[in-house]
């Protein structure tokens, strides 16, 4: 919900992404050229990443104070 930058694992290693404001399910964050090589070509194409947004179904007050 607040946007954060994380590690992931890609396919050649881990690549720093931000996670925007208010991200919602189903955005798809893009990293251009870090995906698959071309077939005979020596460019990369683009990986997709989609957002899964988990929020808890019972939230606890701390949780509910972070909502806020």
């Amino acid at each position: 919900m607040l946007g954060t930058r994380i590690d992931v694992p890609i396919l050649n290693g881990k690549a720093k992404i931000t996670i925007p404001y208010c991200a919602h399910t189903d955005e798809v964050l893009r990293l251009w050229g870090k995906g698959l090589s071309h077939y005979n070509e020596t460019g990369h194409g683009h990986l997709n990443l989609p957002i899964m947004v988990d929020i808890p179904r019972d939230p606890n007050r701390e949780h509910r104070k972070l909502f806020k």
